[in-house]
């Protein structure tokens, strides 16, 4: 689940390379992320959000939020979120936040590609009515920009 040492420890891991701690430790640390954002966020971009912060770190997660809303953009929907935490790697903007400097196109590319393959999973297992996912046919992936309405992972499931 690629903890870091100092959050295995937070979570009281005594070997973060053993498997079933990492998934344990990495499952309890997404919901703790997921529940400390703001109760404003709803889903589906509360879950997308709790993953780009599981990625980057929730604060720069929280310091995109707070450039949106200095630009009087909506803070609280992942699309806004996605475009802004691009922006922690421009001076112009991470110079005004708390934590700096961040890859943000990183955490930006891996929920996008936790969705493409949520996606794969609905439309495999059939719970997903249309056209295969955009990963599976031989064209360009959709801008999740677009995909707030798409369908939720629970975070009461037992695969998280």
């Amino acid at each position: 689940m690629m903890l870091t040492e100092v959050t295995a420890a937070e979570l009281g891991l005594s070997d973060r390379r053993d498997p079933q701690q990492s998934v344990s430790g990495g499952t309890r640390y997404l919901l703790q992320l997921h529940a400390r954002l703001p109760d404003t966020i709803e889903e589906p971009d509360r879950t997308w959000m709790a993953l780009a912060a599981y990625n980057i770190g929730l604060g720069h997660v929280l310091d995109a939020r707070r450039l949106l809303e200095a630009n009087e953009r909506d803070p609280t929907r992942w699309a806004n979120v996605r475009e802004a935490l691009g922006w922690l790697t421009k001076k112009q903007y991470y110079s005004h936040t708390r934590h700096g400097y961040a890859p943000g196109y990183e955490a930006v590319k891996y929920v996008d590609n936790i969705r493409i393959y949520y996606d794969i999973l609905l439309w495999m297992s059939g719970d997903q009515e249309g056209e295969k996912p955009a990963a599976l046919r031989d064209e360009p992936a959709a801008s999740t920009a677009d995909a707030d309405e798409e369908a939720v992972i629970s975070i009461d499931s037992p695969a998280l």
